[in-house]
């Protein structure tokens, strides 16, 4: 708890001291590398049990947080890792609307976590809202050595930080991994 109150009382500090406002560059915050989607399920994206496939939404979420590294990379070239986890607590009907946020909450000099979660609308109950999304954690490799840290600014999203970089050092992917991957990729495009 003291490593959450220390990472939120910084940023606090900041604002007071008028160090970081909401046009800074300096220090990024998560909001700042958040992007959404939305789409309608139709019949063709269905499993055998008329729910949404969860290819479907495994496919839509790598997609938008590749978007969200590619972003936070300014263009250089990323590659996927892999995913920390894959949490589905409730299942997409057909007609549902489904929103994926991906939020880029952790980055190193050569990882990135990007953390998508997947809400669900039902058009029947259009005032009812998502209590359980869905829930999805990428990591890429590439050179983030010349970007900022992101900063956290809400606790929901210091939350994640912390798990993150707790990821991060005890599953890796390591600095070592990452550049091998990278070198080897750039040597089989040459």
């Amino acid at each position: 708890m003291q490593e959450l109150h220390a990472i939120h009382r910084h940023r606090a500090l900041q604002r007071e001291e008028g160090i970081v406002d909401s046009t800074s560059s300096c220090a990024p915050t998560v909001r700042e590398y958040t992007f959404r989607s939305s789409r309608v399920i139709f019949p063709e994206q269905r499993n055998v049990h008329g729910k949404l496939f969860g290819g479907f939404v495994m496919s839509e979420g790598q997609s938008l947080a590749q978007y969200t590294a590619t972003f936070f990379a300014m263009g250089k070239p990323i590659v996927s890792m892999g995913i920390d986890e894959a949490i589905f607590l409730q299942p997409v009907a057909l007609g549902d609307m489904v929103t994926f946020t991906a939020r880029l909450v952790h980055a190193t000099a050569t990882t990135c976590r990007v953390n998508v979660t997947v809400e669900v609308r039902d058009p029947a109950a259009p005032s009812r809202v998502p209590v359980r999304p869905n829930r999805l954690v990428f990591v890429f490799g590439g050179d983030f050595s010349d970007r900022p840290q992101v900063i956290p600014e809400t606790y929901q999203e210091i939350l994640m930080h912390v798990d993150a970089r707790r990821r991060h050092a005890v599953e890796g992917p390591w600095d070592e991994e990452v550049q091998g991957i990278l070198q080897e990729l750039a040597s089989s495009t040459q």
